[in-house]
């Protein structure tokens, strides 16, 4: 568990060494010592000579002219006593009111800030995303500096210069996107940049200062100093800036990652094994083309797969990310003159969501051409899966049935040349215009079609007489009666009285039973 800490604040002009307790904030208060001797952070409402509310503050010859027009500008933009409450500040929601308070987006402003309150013993507290801190109901009765410092600059590949004030999680995301190796672990932290480099956050084996370049940082005088990595040392959950005793605040950080193709992977893996230890219930979407999601939507953690890496290995051998466009894929690899996949140029989702379902058409399957498929487990552990691991049948998969399949992370097919790939694949893409309603709001084919009787599920429905009906916004379509389409504004409770009418219809008229295709998304869950 992290060690956090109790801050003890008595009446002095000194100014304490930073804390060691708190990623997401740095606390400069008077006292000749701060204690530590329990396991939450609280933050004191006032010190003693600390400056009156009323009190005006006239600004001093100590900045050039243009550092004292800065100082002006910070003192003229600062929230009085019970204008701004820390609970507005912390992911807790607690805490009262603070004596003075600025966001600060540049760092001449944080420089002014930390000379003003230097010089005139005025408590001040750095605040970043507030993910760590308890704040006294009472508030801080001091100097609340909000860290905006959020630019980011690529500098070459691998190598960007960061705000401490940037979301740490977002750069996580962003370097992953990119393609870089290092900070996979950072999508699922909460905090700020330099909240993660003062506490060197980590997990899954990789640490925040693993991949840290140098610090740019803020001294008690107000002065900027650039750390080499040779200035710096890291240990679990620590760093040498917790035990500087002249550093007033941390302002940019330049880290230096390393290319690796699995980056996004590795993430996602991350991100579901944060879920799965919070308990907290997770869905992954891919382009949504079988879902069906309730009106109030979902009450869990969405993962977006975004996983879109393409890779030849070898002539008709590839390697796909699972968030790729299945139709997209199709085409590519029918344009290279590789057959097995043709059909999958009219089949919308991705590829995760074609080989989960052992998407087909036309007399050809995605499990045909599988050769292997990579996975991540509940666990958030990558698995490798063999051909002869896996098995399909008509829209079934083996990962269908699998207890601990979190996701899909990769495929990769295994197609044979043919001098006619495109022209099949053309063949197949016209007469899906043809037969569906191309253009129209819909999530594909809504049942299976049932096996064994000679006769699809569309032609069921159409038989029944149900062409056409429309419950509320959703409607059976006219070109193609196993397709629904939300032609008016229909909510998921139309779709869903559709669905359930069609299938209660064709039962009674020929007694056979409508197996779903689509996944029905409720709002409370507690695994997808």
């Amino acid at each position: 568990m992290r060690r956090m800490a109790l801050f003890s604040i008595p009446s002095s002009p000194l100014i304490c060494p930073p804390t060691q307790a708190n990623p997401n904030v740095s606390l400069r208060a008077k006292g000749p010592s701060l204690s530590f001797p329990h396991h939450q952070l609280l933050l004191p409402s006032n010190t003693t000579n600390t400056l009156s509310i009323k009190e005006e503050l006239p600004l001093n010859s100590m900045l050039s002219v243009d550092g004292r027009q800065e100082e002006q500008s910070l003192i003229e933009q600062c929230v009085l006593r019970d204008q701004k409450h820390l609970k507005e500040l912390s992911s807790w929601g607690i805490g009262g009111p603070c004596s003075y308070f600025l966001q600060v987006s540049r760092p001449s402003q944080l420089l002014a800030a930390i000379r003003y309150c230097r010089a005139r013993s005025i408590p001040f507290l750095i605040v970043g995303k507030g993910s760590n801190c308890l704040f006294e109901d009472r508030g801080f009765d001091g100097f609340v500096l909000l860290n905006r410092l959020d630019q980011f600059q690529a500098i070459e590949p691998g190598v960007y210069r960061v705000g401490s004030g940037y979301p740490f999680n977002r750069l996580g995301v962003r370097c992953s996107i990119e393609g870089f190796s290092g900070l996979e672990f950072a999508g699922g932290i909460p905090g700020t940049v330099g909240g993660a480099v003062f506490m060197n956050a980590g997990a899954g084996g990789q640490e925040t200062g693993d991949v840290i370049d140098s610090v740019e940082m803020v001294t008690m005088d107000g002065e900027i100093r650039v750390l080499r990595r040779s200035d710096m040392a890291f240990g679990y959950r620590w760093s040498t800036f917790q035990q500087m005793k002249d550093l007033a605040a941390i302002v940019a950080v330049t880290f230096r990652l390393v290319p690796a193709e699995t980056t996004r992977e590795r993430q996602r893996a991350f991100l579901e094994s944060y879920c799965r230890a919070r308990s907290i219930p997770f869905l992954i979407v891919g382009k949504g083309s079988n879902c069906l999601f309730e009106d109030r939507g979902f009450d869990g953690f969405v993962l977006l797969n975004r996983l879109d890496q393409f890779q030849a290995i070898e002539p008709g051998v590839y390697r796909v990310g699972s968030g790729y466009p299945f139709n997209r894929l199709g085409v590519r690899c029918s344009i290279e003159g590789f057959s097995g996949l043709e059909f999958a140029g009219g089949i919308p989702g991705t590829v995760g969501g074609a080989v989960f379902m052992n998407a087909g058409a036309g007399g050809q399957e995605t499990g045909d051409v599988i050769d292997s498929v990579e996975m991540v487990t509940m666990d958030g552990e990558i698995r490798v899966l063999r051909r002869s691991d896996m098995a399909f049948g008509y829209r079934w998969s083996t990962f269908q049935q699998m207890k601990d399949l979190a996701a899909i992370v990769a495929v990769t097919f295994r197609l044979v040349p043919a001098e006619t790939t495109r022209e099949r694949q053309r063949a197949f893409l016209e007469r899906r215009r043809k037969t569906q309603p191309i253009g129209e709001r819909s999530a594909g084919s809504v049942f299976r079609n049932p096996l064994e009787i000679g006769m699809s599920a569309g032609e069921l429905i159409e038989l029944a007489g149900l062409k056409g009906l429309e419950i509320g916004g959703a409607k059976v379509s006219e070109v193609h009666a196993n397709f629904f389409i939300n032609f008016n504004g229909s909510t998921s409770a139309d779709m869903l009285a559709l669905i359930n009418h069609v299938k209660e219809r064709v039962d009674h008229m020929f007694g056979i039973e409508l197996k779903e295709e689509i996944k029905y998304v409720p709002y409370k869950t507690q695994t997808i």
